[in-house]
């Protein structure tokens, strides 16, 4: 039976990667891009790999809560397949999307998710924007307020502003690490709104007070 804490050990960063490849890839948009319709089923599918990956199955007692899998052929397509070997609740619990585990309270996390796709929201990415005055800031801050060991943040941002979000969702990820337990783990992945073959997409990671950025060719 999987773990609420072993979850880190068995997502790295190199399984972070394919599984982030195969959610794209199965959802269709690691070419063509993605819209902002497209940002939280291709979310949905990402958890739907990385508990594939933890060998999680029905008789471990996950719940994901999402939103937003209710019409759609694909959305439902990604429902029906989290359904294989996890309740899916099509409501939204705290983030976008929250993973956990258990047969009765107290329930454990598992892993959590904000997906901000409304790109056209760039204009509020400034080195000076804050939680108060950015959708994406927002969006992080609810996502590094609830518990997690697991905790991924997908954005969609305008070509020309994705390095300041970088640089934006560093910082405050950093602001907010007395907030995590030693072992918590934060993925950030901001993706171009743009056309994506051939072009690279950066992952940046914090484990503890360490950060790292992997590049992500497709």
């Amino acid at each position: 039976m999987i773990k609420s804490t072993s979850i880190n050990s068995l997502i790295g960063p190199e399984v972070f990667k394919k599984c982030l490849v195969q959610a794209m890839r199965s959802y269709g948009v690691n070419k063509a891009g993605l819209n902002q319709k497209d940002l939280l089923p291709t979310g949905a599918s990402l958890v739907k790999s990385m508990l594939r990956r933890a060998g999680v199955s029905k008789r471990d007692g996950v719940w994901v809560c999402v939103n937003g899998l209710r019409r759609g052929r694909g959305r439902i397509d990604v429902k029906n397949e989290i359904k294989k070997f996890a309740k899916v609740d099509p409501y939204e619990c705290m983030v976008d999307i929250y993973c956990c585990i258990g047969q009765k309270d107290p329930y454990k996390p598992l892993i959590t998710m904000e997906c901000e796709g409304a790109a056209w929201n760039s204009g509020e990415v400034k080195r000076s924007a804050t939680s108060d005055d950015c959708d994406y800031l927002w969006d992080l801050f609810k996502l590094l307020q609830v518990p997690s060991p697991l905790r991924v943040f997908l954005a969609l941002c305008a070509e020309n502003k994705v390095a300041d979000l970088q640089w934006l969702i560093d910082r405050n990820v950093k602001a907010y690490s007395g907030l995590r337990k030693p072992k918590d783990v934060v993925y950030a992945v901001v993706i171009p709104w743009a056309t994506l073959k051939g072009k690279s997409i950066t992952i940046q990671r914090w484990s503890g007070n360490k950060s790292t950025c992997d590049i992500l060719q497709l």
